[in-house]
């Protein structure tokens, strides 16, 4: 993963799978339980073709990869919310 852009609450990436490279947009969003992703896919394309050829189990293991597997304190998880309400 590299040349980060936040972008509001959304944040493009470059990331390169099987040697190819794609451009990803995902959206911040607040957990809601303990264990919960706080990133979401909003958009993909590779980058020398504009298409979205990658697998749902390719696009899986991109999230799975920026989601963090901790379990949040109730603390972080008000907080998150409070932001989320608050931007809107």
């Amino acid at each position: 993963m590299s040349k980060f852009i936040l972008h509001g609450d959304i944040l493009i990436m470059n990331v390169k799978i099987d040697d190819v490279d794609y451009t990803f947009g995902i959206r911040w969003k607040a957990p809601k339980k303990p264990y919960d992703e706080t990133w979401e896919l909003v958009s993909y394309v590779k980058n020398s073709t504009g298409e979205k050829d990658l697998s749902e189990e390719q696009i899986k293991k991109f999230i799975d990869a920026v989601n963090p597997k901790m379990k949040f304190p109730s603390s972080v998880l008000k907080l998150a919310s409070w932001l989320v309400k608050r931007k809107s």
